[in-house]
């Protein structure tokens, strides 16, 4: 049964959903927004800044935007372009410019090692907590609240919450079902998998279409393992609103030209991601609470053509701080990452 949804388009994503892509359903209401400064690293910052305009994508990275790509829902999208649901190719030109880094941002994370932040500014992941399997992650679905708005903004402030599967090379490859916020567009939602092959290989990012979200929806993201071809894993990655009936995702295989194969061994359930955050009240005003399933293969071996034996994985969690730190802000902005007696609940507060 389809419902009707909001679409947010914005900037050079524009072109790439209605020019080349599927036209949007007649039952769609779409909102386009002016352009993509929305979405990018410091609308309004000096003119001489080479990543002005480069856009936050998964792993607090930022890119530019002719390597950010939207992918209509339910496509198959790979390092060159997508596949849509009706079978038409849409490639693009391989991306030309790296990832860019903001400096002393925090990132995934590989190991205990953290990294400062200057200024008095956040950017990248705030708080999170993380799991290694000792085989490889086949499924993760979790659910959470739209929390309320920050009561307060900066210019170019971005805030994303998620769960997300990373391979063990950290930030070589990441899947994630988001819920993003913006000043501009408020909440909304969208999956995202970003490829950085680094000097070997290219560098890609796709997202599917933002749909609006509203303050006390229940978003839950997916990441599955569908089908296993000649030991090549395929995933489903969605993300829905059940409170307003509308998803978005894409499949995409595990495969990089850099290192090949990919498995996926690092899992975080709960993550709230920041860019030009300075204060508490930049924050949401709600704490957050996210609910996950996790499941990982039995084994580690990966079958050529046949999905794997799964099982409920109920890990240690191990919580991370942005610069190590459990007050940035101050002790009247206390950070917390706690879990669940059972480790299927994280809270995120603030």
């Amino acid at each position: 049964m389809k419902h009707a949804r909001t679409v947010l388009v914005l900037g050079p994503l524009l072109a790439i959903a209605c020019g080349q892509g599927a036209a949007p359903r007649s039952e769609e209401a779409t909102t386009t927004s002016a352009d993509l400064t929305t979405q990018s690293a410091a609308p309004g910052a000096a003119q001489d800044d080479p990543h002005k305009d480069w856009i936050h994508v998964a792993g607090g990275h930022l890119m530019h935007p002719s390597c950010v790509h939207q992918a209509p829902d339910g496509a198959h999208v790979d390092a060159h372009g997508y596949v849509a649901a009706d079978g038409k190719r849409t490639d693009f030109p391989d991306c030309a410019y790296a990832p860019y880094d903001v400096p002393n941002a925090q990132k995934p994370l590989a190991s205990d090692s953290a990294s400062s932040v200057p200024g008095g500014t956040l950017n990248g992941w705030l708080l999170n907590d993380q799991a290694i399997s000792s085989t490889y992650l086949t499924a993760l679905s979790n659910s959470w609240t739209v929390p309320a708005a920050p009561t307060h903004s900066e210019t170019g402030e971005t805030l994303i919450m998620f769960g997300s599967f990373t391979t063990p090379e950290a930030n070589n490859m990441i899947l994630q079902p988001e819920l993003r916020w913006t000043k501009a567009n408020g909440w909304f939602t969208t999956a995202e998998v970003f490829v950085n092959g680094g000097a070997r290989c290219a560098q890609w990012d796709f997202q599917t279409s933002y749909l609006k979200a509203a303050v006390g929806d229940t978003i839950g993201g997916h990441m599955a393992i569908i089908s296993v071809t000649n030991g090549v894993q395929r995933w489903e990655v969605s993300v829905t609103d059940s409170t307003n009936h509308t998803s978005t995702g894409f499949t995409v295989d595990g495969v990089d030209c850099a290192v090949g194969k990919q498995v996926f061994k690092a899992a975080q359930g709960a993550v709230l991601e920041v860019h030009n955050v300075s204060q508490c009240n930049d924050l949401p005003a709600d704490s957050v609470v996210f609910s996950h399933n996790l499941y990982e293969s039995t084994s580690t071996t990966i079958l050529a053509n046949s999905m794997p034996t799964t099982r409920t994985f109920s890990p240690t969690w191990k919580q991370y701080y942005i610069n190590n730190s459990t007050q940035p802000f101050g002790s009247s902005c206390p950070f917390g990452v706690n879990e669940s007696s059972d480790g299927t609940g994280t809270t995120l507060s603030y």
